[in-house]
């Protein structure tokens, strides 16, 4: 059987147990493929089946938890003999370009995060901290995502902190099966009056931080920094954001837009080939406006704004005493109802996101991989 075959059965069992829905044709023309709604009440079916006749236990073992992980890197420590070992590793960790590691196991990448980026370990440090303020249906968590070949060979670690709350929906794109609760709706439910302070383009801010040490003005936006000009409109601004990321994370124009297409597919957006030739075109202006501007850390950007937002929401909890529930870059504050302790609290967590960026970038900006 064919990978092409192999996909064409899959998808076809997948619809024959209601599992998927066509939602669009695709054209042979402009080289697109048929595109789907899956019915989240099958996958929740699904899911109950298999843990029922005990197929559950058979899946990917979970991530290292953050107590796993310290007391790991706590007991490695003594022996003298690995700490050469996975210092070695950790000076060739594959954030970004075509570097590989060999199978080393999760724990060894575990600790060879921790001899080369010692902020790792003051990360986990601060989530076990934060979670002593929080109910434990919202605790944080981390443990590094890896990606390796078919032999087993590491070819990329992503680190990101995240919590139940990530996994939220703002919006059911459209979908006739999403049957859920959307953010705003669980957001009010659990803390009543609330607002939201969320940092402007974190990515790019991140990247800027540390190739230059500068936290940018809270008023400032990367985007239209790096396109030179201001946007003409929304869409336009939100053209260039989603070019950006695939040009951040990709070593060259080409790859950014495959992957472009491929997540345009995905979410029912068809360009013909002239479109996709100009925005080919723009993606090479692109990824020299960001190699030039923020810089490029490829996915330890997400390690960095994991220890600036965990720092920042800790004190809000520890020092300003607030109820904050955080998603990635953006910290949702309980208030009094007012809109004037809405600013007051929008302008106090921008303050000390400001204030552990800076204080970030100088104890720690020696150990990134630029």
């Amino acid at each position: 059987m064919t990978s092409r075959e192999a996909v064409r059965h899959v998808v076809n069992a997948a619809k024959s147990i209601d599992l998927l829905s066509l939602k669009a044709m695709g054209s042979f023309v402009e080289g697109t493929c048929n595109t789907y709604w899956v019915n989240f009440d099958m996958v929740a079916k699904i899911l109950h089946w298999e843990k029922t006749e005990g197929i559950a236990s058979q899946a990917k073992p979970k991530r290292m938890s953050l107590e796993d992980q310290l007391s790991f890197i706590e007991t490695a420590s003594i022996r003298q003999s690995y700490v050469e070992k996975m210092r070695k590793v950790g000076e060739v960790i594959p954030f970004k370009g075509d570097r590989r590691l060999p199978p080393f196991t999760d724990a060894e990448v575990v600790y060879g995060l921790y001899e080369s980026r010692p902020q790792y370990r003051k990360l986990l440090l601060t989530l076990q901290e934060i979670n002593s303020f929080i109910p434990e249906d919202e605790w944080h968590r981390c443990a590094p995502n890896v990606s390796r070949d078919k032999h087993g060979n590491i070819t990329r670690i992503g680190v990101r902190a995240t919590n139940p709350w990530c996994s939220t929906k703002t919006d059911d794109d459209g979908n006739p099966n999403f049957h859920g609760t959307l953010r705003e709706d669980l957001l009010t439910k659990r803390l009543g009056t609330w607002v939201e302070y969320d940092i402007k383009a974190s990515i790019p801010s991140m990247s800027l931080l540390m190739t230059t040490g500068r936290w940018r003005d809270d008023n400032e936006d990367l985007y239209e920094t790096m396109i030179g000009r201001p946007f003409k409109d929304k869409d336009e601004r939100q053209k260039y954001k989603d070019l950006f990321l695939p040009m951040y994370f990709n070593s060259t124009p080409e790859q950014a837009i495959a992957h472009l297409k491929r997540r345009s597919l995905q979410v029912g957006f068809y360009y013909s080939q002239d479109e996709w030739m100009t925005a080919l075109n723009q993606a090479r202006d692109v990824m020299g406006n960001i190699e030039d501007t923020v810089g490029k850390l490829g996915t330890e950007v997400f390690l960095h704004e994991s220890c600036i937002c965990a720092n920042a929401m800790l004190r809000m909890l520890k020092e300003e005493g607030w109820r904050v529930l955080q998603v990635y870059d953006g910290f949702y504050i309980k208030t009094d109802g007012t809109d004037f302790d809405a600013q007051v609290k929008q302008e106090r967590a921008a303050e000390i996101v400001k204030e552990e960026a800076e204080r970030y970038y100088q104890v720690y900006h020696r150990f990134d991989t630029l």
